[in-house]
């Protein structure tokens, strides 16, 4: 069983910053929501020292939840599509599958949309897979973007390894719970040694 790291994370990023990691072509046809989690993740990549992660997993609890809007009335009818990209790029999968499109990744892509507890799941997900020694690292991002609420927005990134790094936290555990007031997940870490 291997140990694992967290070797890199990193955390909403401003426009100005994730705008050095896409290039201004591809970036006018991406929405808020892919143009963070795309930034944040190379970022993550970048600063991790791993050139191509293992696995790309996602999560979101809100998703996108203006393109989700846009979608929803376009299939009541109420809108009328104006390009083919606003539906395929409605769908939480799109976050990790354009991750790994933009890296030029083909490896294990996930993406968890189990509300409140996604976060936990995906880190999970990782863990697990590090730990048995299926993979040896996993970009685990989450992101979420509700226009005018920021509150509901964040776009974090976090790459696992078993390899350690210094200054690096060990994951420890994740335990994922639910009891009558909800679900709930604690993540535990140890300072390096």
């Amino acid at each position: 069983m291997n140990k694992v790291f967290i070797i890199s994370e990193i955390k909403n990023l401003k426009a100005e910053e994730y705008m050095q990691y896409i290039d201004s072509i591809r970036i006018r046809r991406l929405d808020i929501i892919l143009q963070r989690a795309i930034g944040t993740a190379i970022k993550c990549i970048q600063t991790s020292g791993i050139s191509e992660p293992e696995a790309i997993i996602n999560a979101t609890q809100y998703g996108s939840y203006e393109q989700d809007q846009f979608v929803l009335q376009m299939v009541m009818g109420k809108n009328k599509i104006k390009l083919a990209s606003h539906f395929m790029l409605s769908t939480p999968n799109t976050v990790a599958t354009t991750i790994a499109l933009y890296t030029h990744n083909h490896a294990y892509n996930c993406t968890y949309t189990q509300r409140k507890i996604s976060y936990g799941l995906a880190l999970q997900d990782a863990y697990l897979k590090i730990k048995a020694v299926i993979l040896k690292n996993a970009l685990v991002c989450v992101n979420d973007y509700v226009e005018g609420l920021e509150q509901f927005c964040r776009s974090e990134a976090v790459m696992l390894s078993s390899e350690r790094k210094t200054g690096c936290r060990e994951l420890t555990n994740i335990n994922i719970q639910h009891d009558h007031q909800g679900d709930y997940v604690k993540v535990s870490t140890s300072e390096e040694e």
